[in-house]
């Protein structure tokens, strides 16, 4: 009887491919930080996203209130070109802004603001006042300036606007050379998230236009 020796049974290697939980746990830790740096720099550029917007708005409204003041003053010198035509008295462009009190002479005046939708008129006496049926001149905004307000067009306004916003303006007057120059600052306060309460001034210079 022939005899063979018993073959030893190498069996199969398997090879462990998956993970261990400790491997899972770093993994997992480690993906969680890469997220929420990118979160944090996404939130980052968002909050700096928003504050430029309402840097902007801020700017444009700035030169607004200038725009409006020009604008006044334009539309009286063409008024006074008719009245020396007419001969009639002139017209002073502002007679309605240094009776609110917005208008100093050598200093600034009081915290004002122009409402975009108001309207001035000349009275009877050729006097230009404040039309009370749309009042231009908010002479109670104080040192925080008046909070504006937005309108269903979507226009800023301290008088006609209903819905708040978080911007706030004022404009003085300084009558530094009588008849002839004032200077103007225009300040517009907000606040935007983590940077805080913000605010633009502007000076500009406004010349008075004679007709004479």
């Amino acid at each position: 009887m022939s005899y063979e020796p018993r073959k030893k049974n190498k069996g199969f290697t398997h090879a462990t491919a998956g993970f261990t939980i400790i491997e899972a746990l770093i993994a997992i830790a480690i993906l969680a930080v890469a997220a929420s740096a990118a979160l944090g720099i996404a939130q980052k550029a968002l909050s700096s996203a928003y504050y430029s917007q309402d840097q902007t708005t801020a700017f444009f409204l700035a030169a607004e209130s200038v725009e409006l003041v020009r604008n006044l003053r334009d539309n009286v010198y063409l008024v006074n070109i008719d009245r020396i035509a007419n001969e009639e008295p002139l017209v002073n462009w502002l007679e309605a802004l240094k009776t609110a009190g917005c208008v100093g002479v050598g200093s600034y005046g009081n915290y004002c603001d122009i409402d975009p939708l108001g309207n001035f008129q000349l009275d009877g006496y050729g006097v230009l006042v404040d039309n009370s049926d749309g009042a231009v001149v908010n002479n109670n905004c104080g040192s925080s300036g008046c909070l504006l307000k937005q309108t269903s067009s979507g226009v800023y306004s301290s008088y006609s606007g209903t819905t708040p916003t978080k911007f706030r303006r004022s404009i003085r007057l300084n009558e530094r050379v009588a008849g002839k120059e004032l200077d103007m600052e225009v300040r517009v306060t907000w606040t935007t998230g983590s940077y805080g309460q913000n605010e633009f001034i502007v000076y500009p210079t406004i010349f008075t236009l004679n007709a004479e």
